[in-house]
């Protein structure tokens, strides 16, 4: 699953090994619209040192969670349910609720700080203790996805800050921008359980059945182009 442009679309790509071919092709490729919740908490400690005039640098630890929710509508695209078999399109349920997934980070880091005069800051991050948590749940099918992986991340930024007025008492005010790009890489196993009866197989009753030991590998690619304003006292 994939967020995509235009940015409210969600990707989902699913491929199988056709037997008597022995290879690999997507079977089905669909798209949702999404509305998307996103929460992001940086907690830091640092220790800062002198390096030379104007140059400042320190050392961080810190811990990062980081979470989003998508709420998925509709389904557009085309599924193949057999190998060189026909395809069928699909454009349908657009007002639907029909699949929720969340994903959530916990990124505890070591880091490294470089402050230079008042106006330019660079940070880098890294972290071997990544956790995520991925949960989806198929509104359409009653079928449940969990997993709780593991990984390695790493990520950097810079900044720079502008002084608009500074005021007799030591207040100021600032403004600036920045960027920032952070690489998360987790793998592990999912568990997958029905809670009801999937409708698209009226002759099975899956309610109650599991399965196990499914891969599962997340990797996240963000980048974040920030302006701010802030007064400081």
């Amino acid at each position: 699953m994939a967020l995509s442009h235009p940015k409210e679309a969600v990707l989902d790509s699913d491929y199988w090994t056709a037997e008597n071919y022995n290879v690999k092709w997507v079977w089905s490729n669909l798209s949702s619209t999404s509305k998307i919740k996103v929460s992001d908490l940086n907690a830091v400690s640092s220790m800062k040192f002198f390096l030379l005039t104007d140059l400042w640098g320190s050392l961080l630890l810190g811990y990062r969670y980081f979470r989003a929710s998508y709420r998925l509508y509709g389904i557009t695209g085309w599924q193949q349910w057999e190998y060189d078999g026909p395809i069928v399109y699909f454009d349908t349920l657009q007002n639907v609720n029909i699949c929720d997934y969340r994903l959530s980070y916990h990124l505890p880091y070591l880091g490294s700080r470089l402050e230079i005069g008042e106006n330019i800051v660079g940070e880098f991050f890294w972290t071997p203790w990544a956790r995520t948590n991925d949960e989806i749940n198929l509104l359409l099918r009653y079928k449940k996805g969990m997993a709780n992986i593991k990984g390695k991340g790493w990520g950097g930024s810079i900044k720079g800050v502008l002084e608009i007025k500074k005021f007799s008492g030591g207040q100021k005010i600032l403004t600036g921008g920045g960027y920032e790009l952070v690489r998360v890489n987790t793998k592990g196993t999912q568990e997958q359980n029905f809670y009801g009866d999937d409708p698209g197989t009226p002759d099975e009753n899956e309610t109650g059945v599991c399965f196990f030991n499914i891969p599962d590998e997340i990797k996240l690619k963000q980048q974040s182009f920030n302006i701010f304003v802030s007064y400081t006292f």
